[in-house]
């Protein structure tokens, strides 16, 4: 795909998008949370609103691409009509737009990254400290309420996950590559979703086991992405730089990005199986009914 302005402006209007349904996302959790006394919505808010600043920083990142390639238009129209070696070379001091997303890569991008894993491990941390005492058996309170989460989990669970189905698909292109940032925290938020509302299930049977786990749960979780989130901080300092590649950044988690692309998953596991068995598994009609 060409990487016009056009481009690049329908990214920053799918990361607008992606920033208002997390945005929702995190308010509706963070409500019933408060309201409902319930730890590990509150807990999952917390890292929906992780989620919230991701995007409106993919929504900067992409309006200054597209400034971007403004700029480079006009200067490359200027200097036709010029024809002139000494126009280009001062068009090219005047790129004020392309020094500027220069910066976003080598300065604001990984200071955010930097940001963003603190917040995740600082947030995991704190919950995990003021609810760790919730999951001895006998502790946790009586649910309030339980129609609405397990209603508000599935919600945020289906919308979440199309969501960032579609995203995933986007970045499969090289100029939205870096969507999958958003899109893995989507994904986590959707996850989150569907494990509050399987929690509240497992309660109806007749064992807070679920609803146990999940208020601990989801602060480890924070803190694994985070540990994640310095990891490829620090993986990124040694990965050699390739000329009109753009890098991905740190807060963008291979972890959550299996979740929305489970079809790279399918393949990887029919391709092992192809050359395990010596024929197309793939090609069988039990495995693409699976």
């Amino acid at each position: 795909m060409k990487a016009d302005p056009v481009s690049f402006k329908r990214a920053a209007s799918v990361s607008m998008l992606g920033f208002a349904i997390q945005l929702s996302f995190t308010l509706i959790l963070l409500f019933y949370g408060l309201y409902a006394q319930d730890h590990a919505a509150f807990s999952a808010s917390m890292f929906s609103l992780v989620g919230v600043f991701v995007w409106f920083s993919l929504l900067l990142l992409y309006d200054q691409h597209r400034r971007e390639r403004l700029e480079a238009q006009e200067s490359e129209a200027m200097a036709a009509e010029a024809n002139s070696s000494v126009f280009e070379e001062g068009a090219t001091d005047l790129r004020i737009a392309s020094r500027r997303l220069g910066t976003w890569y080598r300065f604001v991008i990984p200071s955010l990254s930097i940001i963003f894993g603190a917040s995740l491990l600082a947030l995991g941390y704190w919950r995990f400290a003021v609810d760790k005492g919730f999951a001895k058996p006998g502790q946790m309170p009586d649910p309030h309420s339980r129609g609405w989460v397990i209603a508000i989990g599935l919600v945020i669970a289906f919308v979440g996950f199309i969501f960032a189905r579609f995203v995933a698909g986007m970045s499969k292109q090289t100029i939205w590559a870096n969507l999958r940032g958003g899109s893995a925290y989507s994904v986590g938020s959707a996850l989150l979703g569907l494990t509050l509302a399987i929690s509240q299930f497992i309660d109806v049977a007749g064992s807070d086991v679920g609803r146990r786990v999940m208020v601990v749960g989801v602060p480890i979780m924070m803190m694994v992405l985070g540990v994640e989130v310095f990891l490829n901080f620090l993986l990124d300092l040694y990965r050699p730089r390739k000329k009109g590649v753009f890098p991905r950044p740190a807060f963008d988690s291979r972890i959550l990005a299996f979740a929305s692309a489970p079809d790279r998953i399918a393949r990887s596991i029919g391709e092992a199986l192809d050359y395990q068995f010596g024929f197309g598994v793939q090609e069988t009609w039990f495995y693409r009914l699976l």
